[in-house]
């Protein structure tokens, strides 16, 4: 006999009552993006505390609304495009990390005068022990 528990749906399926031309709900929609928009925000916050002088801690202090606002456009891209990724080739899976990555890495090069190894490490460098 199984036991009796509660499946876990995601927030659109749950309370979503307005729903898209794909059967995605606006309330799941907009807590996507503003999960996504929160992790982005404890990334940096953890980020800040183990490398106070890297790239993000720095333009945080000189940018911070610039930068979150970076961090919502990226959000906003993400389910852009996962509202498409269920009718095309690609999976969310592969999609929404995808599109946010190349959104954020966009944005930080034009407004924030980053150079590319301060956004992307080598493949060398992810392999060496922490400090």
């Amino acid at each position: 006999k199984r036991a009796n528990c509660r499946r876990l749906r995601p927030i659109g399926g749950r309370y979503g009552k307005h729903k898209l031309y794909n059967g995605k709900s606006y309330e799941g929609l907009v807590a996507g993006i503003l999960g996504s928009f929160a992790g982005a925000c404890i990334f940096l916050v953890i980020n800040l505390f183990l490398q106070p002088d890297n790239f993000f801690a720095v333009t945080l202090t000189q940018h911070p609304v610039l930068l979150l606002m970076t961090f919502l456009i990226a959000s906003v891209a993400a389910f852009i495009a996962e509202l498409f990724s269920s009718t095309g080739f690609f999976d969310d899976n592969f999609l929404i990390p995808s599109v946010s990555a190349l959104t954020l890495s966009i944005f930080i090069f034009l407004f924030f005068d980053a150079k590319f190894t301060d956004i992307f490490y080598s493949v060398g460098n992810l392999l060496l022990p922490l400090p």
